[in-house]
């Protein structure tokens, strides 16, 4: 009996600013562990098929057939494959050749990209119905925030990186090449707002203090206020702060479709220079506000 342990580690790939030079050398680092988990996998099938003393001649022979028709499956077909997918619907698999700026051109994108997938195991099992004991994949999520609180959709990123094998030190060693080769381009602004700072932690800090400071100091102003009654008032309070919540909520969506997960260089968004210095400035006047408040609240007592 023949019998293997499948070893498999994934990692999270950080929020990047990613451009077509990147995907040339992720591509290129992919084509060297692919050519060790070749190895690899002609020598699990060399194990699996390994002709033994007892055998008689037709067991042989089979054993012999066999190990030579995934020796070819692996020569031919464990490559490296690139997936694109745009915001369209438009899909294509491209297999590389040696030039990889045929591959990685503006010309060659959709006009939005949703998502890159590398592996080098899609085509093999395309190909022979069944997948490779030794698996690279690596994906890259390009999809946009979406602003709008109300719509009921999934924001989670789905980048990352996932390896499997039968030897574990294969695995790890992978793992880690491609893990630090990713974080090469990670994102400061992305990291802090997709990653570092959570909604609920901002709401609390900021939001709901600030709301509740801000509408003290402009409703309390207005003198027709007290000549209303207190169930009226409370209404207008409680109307007022869920509006003022909801506009917050927005500008910290905006916020993350501003500055996105993972973005492709070669395709920024309309504007996006200008949008990015004026959303700055809107939360330094946001924080400043805010802060000014309290400053306000404590010296008033």
């Amino acid at each position: 009996m023949f019998t293997y342990k499948t070893y498999r580690r994934t990692h999270d790939i950080q929020p990047s600013l990613v451009g077509l030079e990147d995907l040339k050398r992720l591509c290129s680092e992919l084509y060297v562990l692919n050519g060790t988990a070749r190895s690899n996998e002609v020598d699990y099938f060399k194990k699996t098929f390994e002709v033994k003393d007892d055998d008689g001649e037709e067991t042989r022979e089979k054993k012999v057939k066999a190990f030579e028709r995934e020796f070819q499956n692996i020569n031919s077909h464990h490559v490296i494959s690139v997936t694109v997918e745009g915001d369209s619907g438009e899909i294509f698999t491209i297999i590389p050749a040696e030039n990889l700026d045929q591959v990685f051109s503006v010309l060659n994108l959709p006009n939005r990209v949703k998502s890159i997938r590398l592996d080098n195991w899609a085509h093999y099992k395309a190909v022979t119905e069944k997948a490779p004991n030794f698996k690279i994949e690596v994906n890259l999520d390009f999809r946009e925030y979406q602003i709008w609180p109300f719509q009921n959709v999934e924001n989670s990123n789905e980048s990352s990186i996932s390896i499997s094998g039968l030897d574990e030190t294969w695995v790890l060693g992978a793992i880690e090449k491609l893990r630090s080769s990713s974080e090469r381009s990670s994102s400061l602004a992305g990291n802090g707002l997709h990653r570092k700072i959570k909604y609920d932690f901002v709401l609390w800090l900021i939001g709901i203090p600030g709301v509740i400071l801000f509408l003290k100091m402009a409703l309390d102003g207005l003198a027709s206020l007290d000549s209303w009654g207190v169930g009226l008032q409370v209404l207008i309070y409680l109307t007022a702060s869920l509006f003022l919540l909801q506009i917050f909520r927005l500008f910290f969506n905006y916020l993350r479709w501003l500055f996105p997960y993972m973005e492709l260089k070669e395709q920024p968004k309309k504007l996006q220079g200008i949008q990015r210095t004026i959303a700055l400035f809107c939360v330094a006047g946001i924080v400043s506000g805010w802060l000014s408040l309290i400053a306000s609240a404590i010296v008033g007592k």
